[in-house]
């Protein structure tokens, strides 16, 4: 997701999405494919930094023949109130905060592995910014898949540029590059038990490198993406494409069954719908007329305390004042859309589901009919349908959000637990301690699900 983000040694927290402004009061350097925008970062470093990813973009485009957006945008901030974290907004910008210039010495002193970690999130912009959504990516196939190029991509750049590209010199291939895979596996296999997702993948991708080798893997990863495949779909097409390219019908098991299925999960479960405890924030105004508005922020919602989230959707679960449920006759959330009038046709999607997230109905709108501003305010979802749902639904908007496209979505903190981020796709994780603010329009007695 810190927003739905990790803090990692190896800086490589790319799979969830962190969403933060690009704007920054700073310096600005550029090259061919980088813009540096630095703030508070020694020079040397911001300077080693911009030659490290214009030389890695290069790799990925010039040796490994993967498209990549024509500007990568680095933000460097240096601030001790804040965690070190590494992260991307998946299409073209890469964020680097730093709560100490030690972080940024070499790897076998500082433990960070910031050199292959650059190389990394490029690897995730290499294959976010040509798909449909990620919404349905295996968490572990997409951090295993940045991870094995970002690894190759590594080794260019020492090949390239040698040890001498970071201001305190040292053998960055051996200890951060393809090498470091290798030694990971072998002592991987000497271990017992089961390995993480992550480490299944990473040598599902591993043993699939090998046997393509390093120009027909990527190859098919072209072909792949050329497709522009949603999250679920990245993996099975992937291997199809390896088969092409092999020129095998048949080729080994790299992954378990369970990646290449959607696979939906609650974490850390689906809500207790038979507990009074569940719903005993729920607030329903309006009896009288038989039309009620069903939401959980006692008073009135503060404006300026919002967040935006990429990758996933902002979901609520509510119950119906009356068993047999209701209709639901408009959706109202407290934000605002940030970004540029350029994205005013991309689509935003809502999904009305039942206690079970199956879909019950998919509402489509666009970025142009969201509301703009520099505080939450209140907005409705234009041309929803009346859609009859049971006593305990799940309403959620997906935004395909990034750093530089969304919508801040405002939150309370004095009642949670009703919150959730995910997909009907891929699970529902609940939003700890906060609770999104948003309002059910419901018309009861009306409703013939059960």
């Amino acid at each position: 997701m810190t927003t739905i983000s990790r803090k990692v040694k190896i800086l490589a927290a790319g799979t969830i999405l962190v969403l933060a402004a690009c704007f920054l009061s700073a310096q600005e350097s550029t090259d061919n494919h980088v813009v540096v925008v630095n703030d508070g970062v020694e020079e040397a470093y911001a300077e080693a930094i911009e030659v490290l990813v214009e030389t890695a973009w290069k790799g990925y485009v010039e040796d490994l023949g993967m498209p990549m957006p024509e500007l990568i945008t680095v933000h460097l901030s240096l601030d001790p109130d804040h965690e070190l974290k590494l992260y991307t907004d998946g299409k073209s910008c890469i964020f680097l905060n730093l709560a100490s210039m030690d972080q940024l010495k070499p790897s076998p002193r500082s433990g960070v592995f910031n050199i292959y970690g650059f190389c990394h999130e490029l690897g995730h912009i290499a294959q976010y910014h040509r798909m449909k959504t990620v919404t349905g990516l295996h968490p572990g196939v997409a951090e295993a898949w940045a991870h094995l190029c970002g690894s190759v991509v590594c080794d260019y750049v020492y090949g390239k540029k040698g040890r001498k590209l970071w201001p305190m010199p040292f053998d960055y291939k051996k200890v951060e590059g393809t090498a470091r895979i290798r030694r990971a596996l072998k002592k991987r296999s000497r271990a017992r038990g089961e390995g993480s997702d992550f480490d299944t993948a990473v040598k599902g991708f591993w043993r699939l490198y090998l046997v393509l080798k390093k120009k027909n893997f990527f190859k098919a990863a072209d072909a792949c993406l050329k497709t522009e495949p949603t999250g679920d779909e990245f993996l099975p097409r992937l291997l199809e494409e390896a088969r092409k390219v092999s020129g095998k019908k048949r080729l080994p098991e790299f992954f378990p069954e369970s990646f290449m299925k959607k696979q939906f999960s609650w974490n850390p479960g689906p809500p207790d719908l038979k507990s009074k405890a569940t719903f005993k924030d729920l607030l329903v105004s309006g009896k009288k007329n038989k039309t009620v508005k069903l939401h959980y922020h006692p008073g009135e919602p503060d404006p300026s305390v919002y967040r935006s989230i990429g990758g996933t959707a902002y979901f609520q679960v509510f119950r119906a004042p009356e068993k047999a449920g209701g209709r639901i006759a408009g959706i109202e959330l407290f934000g605002y859309r940030y970004g540029s009038r350029a994205d005013d046709d991309e689509e935003i999607t809502v999904w009305i589901s039942d206690a079970g997230m199956k879909v019950l109905h998919e509402h489509k709108i666009k970025y142009r009919d969201l509301n703009w501003g520099r505080e939450c305010t209140w907005f409705r979802i234009p041309g929803l349908k009346p859609v009859d749902v049971p006593r305990h639904f799940f309403v959620g908007v997906f935004f395909n959000a990034h750093a530089t496209k969304g919508y801040f979505m405002g939150y309370q903190k004095k009642v949670h637990g009703h919150s959730y981020t995910g997909t009907p796709a891929t699970g529902l994780e609940l939003l700890r301690g906060q609770d999104w603010i948003m309002r059910v329009e419901v018309e009861t007695g009306k409703s013939k699900q059960q």
